[in-house]
Parts: C-alpha cells; structure tokens; sequence
C-alpha cells in the first residue's frame, strides 16, 4: 500500500471514530490559599458507573496543578478541593487542553475559564442564571414583605427568567456540535413534554448517548418517564423498566448506568416489584447491583420532584 494510501485511510479513520483524539490537560492554578489549608484537589465524575475519584494532583508552592493528561469520555466532571468545595467542569475530547484560574475559595465564586470554549459557555450562563437567581430572590423578599401580592414583584421575577432564557438560546446559536448546547437543548426538550404520555421523551431523548449519560439530565429524562406513566399499580412500572433498557441497550456503558441508576431508585423509593424484576432478569451477572437491591426493598417512598440544574451539571 502506497504512503498517500497510508495517509488517506488513517484519515478516513479519524474522522469515521471522533472521540479518539490525543489525551486532554487540564492544569490552572488557584490562587491566594491560606496557610495550611488542603492542597489535594480531585477530579470526579459525578454521573455514570464506576470509581468516581478518577484522578488527584498536589497543588504547587503557588497553587498551580496540572494533572496527567488523559483522554477522558464526553460529559461533565467536578474539580473537588477539600472534599466540599467543588466546580462543574466539562470535558470535551475534541478540546485537549482545559486551563482555568481561581482568584481564591470557594472555587466557584472565583473561576475564570481561560481555556476551553465549552466550558466558557457552562460558566458564562452559570453568572447568568446566579444574577438571575439574586433577582428574584430580591422580588420574593419584597412580595413576602407585602403580604404575598406584589404584581411589580411578579413582573420582576418574570423579566429575569425571561433575560435568564433569552442569554442561554443566545449562547446556543450557532452551535450545533457543542456538548454544551447538546444537553441544554434535551434538558429544553424534556421540559417541553412535561406531564406527556411517557414514549413523548424517547421521541426527544437519547437513552442510549453516553454523553447525555454523564450529565445529571439523563436522570432527569429517566425520573420524568417513571412519573409520567403515573401508575397505579407496581406491576405497571415491569414494562416502564423494560422500556427504559431497551433504549439504553446500544450503548453498553448507557446499559449498565441504566440498571444501577433503576435499581438505586426503586430501592430507595420503592416499589418493590419494579426492583425485584430489574434484579431477577437484568442483574443476575452483577453482584453490585444485586447488594443495592438488596438494601432497602419495599420502603414505597416516593421519588422527589427532579431539580432543574442549569446545563445538565
């Protein structure tokens, strides 16, 4: 085979497969750390299955860290300082350097994303969504002071989650391979068919995308379809689980996460029959998820309404 030939196909390869891209590097500093305070910081994965701490690094003399560079799948992580004081990081195989800058504690109050495009975009609207949240914060204060009925007050808070929207589709435009944008607008998507019969989400969401996976919307997509069936019975939750893995099963990393994150639910909200078939037909090969089964069967608890978290973070 000729050299052209050679390069031709490696290239071809390149672009058929691409997340198989050179390790990434994250590395910044933080800045004016008290003496003696906690030098280790983590790099976390807070979605999917398997170890969550996936790697640490000493911060230098003048809080400066790297760590080792390493391909890392698509989806959002944490930078953990102190096990308490964390930041929303993405990570992108396409960007292979992510450099940021902390002007002090806690992190996220001082973060300056120097680079990394995706993760300008994931900060820039989280100050947004923060001066928002200040807003209406102001305006619940004013209408509780004036007995609960202030129509100035629900202008105020209408206008800033109407600003809030209109700089998060503006952030959007234009960016069509963006993870960023990805999970925003299947975030925008499931909020659209809230309360819809439950097969309207696989019409607007993924199961089976193992970028989704690693962002706390595809919980969100998972908890909406369970409620949307609005049971009435155990039993009709066996199809609804059934449903669910069928559309994780082309991907076997979204397969896997799907079983731990179902038996999780339903052994801690219940009910039981749901769990019982989850381990019985999906789990048989998994003792993990056989012990979270096994933990707190039958508590019938009900699952918490899902939390809209800005960007899948």
């Amino acid at each position: 085979m000729s050299r052209s030939l050679v390069v031709l196909f490696v290239g071809l390869l390149a672009v058929s497969f691409p997340t198989v891209v050179s390790a990434q590097h994250i590395s910044g500093a933080i800045r004016n750390l008290a003496p003696g305070h906690d030098s280790l910081l983590f790099l976390r994965s807070e979605h999917g299955v398997g170890p969550h701490t996936l790697d640490s690094v000493l911060l230098g003399e003048h809080g400066e860290f790297s760590f080792t560079r390493k391909s890392r799948p698509q989806g959002f992580y944490k930078l953990v300082l102190n096990d308490s004081d964390a930041v929303d990081l993405i990570l992108d195989p396409r960007e292979p350097s992510v450099q940021l800058e902390f002007s002090g504690v806690p992190l996220q109050r001082n973060i300056r994303v120097v680079r990394s495009d995706e993760n300008k975009r994931l900060w820039e609207y989280k100050l947004v969504s923060k001066e928002a949240q200040a807003v209406r914060a102001a305006a619940l204060r004013e209408k509780q002071a004036k007995g609960g009925s202030d129509a100035a007050a629900d202008s105020v808070i209408a206008r800033a989650d109407q600003l809030q929207r209109e700089y998060l589709i503006g952030l959007l435009v234009g960016q069509k391979e963006s993870f960023f944008a990805k999970v925003v607008r299947a975030d925008m998507a499931l909020d659209s068919i809230r309360g819809a019969p439950p097969m309207s989400i696989m019409r607007v969401f993924d199961f089976s995308d193992p970028g989704l996976m690693r962002s706390s919307v595809y919980d969100k997509a998972v908890l909406y379809f369970l409620r949307n069936i609005q049971a009435v019975t155990e039993e009709q939750f066996l199809p609804a689980v059934d449903s669910l893995m069928h559309y994780a099963s082309r991907n076997a990393e979204c397969t896997a996460y799907m079983l731990h994150h179902l038996i999780d639910v339903f052994a801690t909200y219940g009910p039981e029959a749901p769990l019982r078939h989850l381990i019985d037909h999906y789990a048989t090969s998994d003792p993990v998820d056989r012990n979270v089964g096994s933990c707190n069967v039958g508590q019938g608890a009900c699952p918490p309404d899902g939390e809209h978290r800005s960007a899948g973070a």
